[in-house]
């Protein structure tokens, strides 16, 4: 049994329509898995982060990126347009574990990477490791189509937000996450600049409160001292003084 059906964790059909043809659903992988259209976004993740960003990732004879991530535990917002797959996204919630086929623990993709477990991304991409029903991963976002970006992004926040969210952590461009605070999110960068691939990407913290008036984006940078106090690194929880330290004045 999966570790969401363990906590009664239940989908609803969940979708959302952009007017222009455009649809993202919410999907257990067995549902992508079953429907070609939907199969197509594994696909999409070779194209994008295989052959484009030149990341060393798993891909199958079929040509699908896949991976030690993909399985029951993970839930997926696609993206079709006119019969066909335009874009995604995974979702993972931090405190869900399994043993691999390795018969190692999996988790989810920062953690692991904090834990030495992924040989590509650094031990310390991220300042926070959250295992916490209330807090989200996202990863593997492809977007084709920049107008409706926002709405997509919007959608998946929702949806979190509805089963209990409060926080969601993603690897991120760094020009998307100041666009994000641009929307009106609460967003802060929780990690160094980290090159995988062919791109700079750093770890990002999403409070998924609805989207107010905030800030410039420069103010968001350092993560609120309760952030690291509750989900910090113990790197991070060692550093806290001299990380929140008042300057002299």
């Amino acid at each position: 049994m999966s570790f969401l059906g363990q906590n009664s964790f239940a989908l609803d059909r969940f979708q959302v329509e952009y007017g222009d043809g455009t649809v993202s659903r919410v999907m257990s992988f067995d549902e992508v898995m079953a429907c070609p259209v939907s199969r197509h976004y594994f696909q999409l993740r070779r194209e994008v982060f295989v052959e484009a960003m030149e990341w060393d990732l798993p891909v199958t004879e079929a040509g699908e990126e896949i991976d030690q991530y993909d399985g029951d535990d993970a839930i997926y917002v696609i993206t079709t347009k006119g019969g066909e797959c335009v874009g995604g996204c995974r979702l993972m919630l931090t405190n869900a574990v399994r043993v691999g086929d390795d018969g190692q623990p999996v988790t989810y993709m920062i953690r692991d990477a904090l834990e030495g477990r992924l040989r590509d991304i650094p031990e310390d991409v991220s300042q926070i490791k959250p295992v916490d029903p209330g807090v989200w991963e996202m990863t593997r976002v492809i977007s084709q189509n920049p107008v409706t970006y926002k709405l997509f992004m919007a959608f998946v926040i929702d949806f979190m937000r509805s089963r209990g969210g409060e926080i969601c952590i993603f690897l991120s461009r760094p020009a998307s996450a100041p666009l994000c605070n641009r929307w009106g999110y609460e967003v802060y960068e929780v990690g160094p600049r980290v090159g995988l691939g062919r791109a700079q990407f750093v770890a990002v913290c999403c409070f998924l409160a609805r989207p107010d008036v905030r800030q410039p984006y420069e103010a968001y940078k350092c993560p609120p001292r309760s952030l690291i106090e509750r989900f910090g690194t113990p790197v991070a929880q060692a550093t806290l003084d001299r990380l929140y330290a008042q300057p002299a004045e």
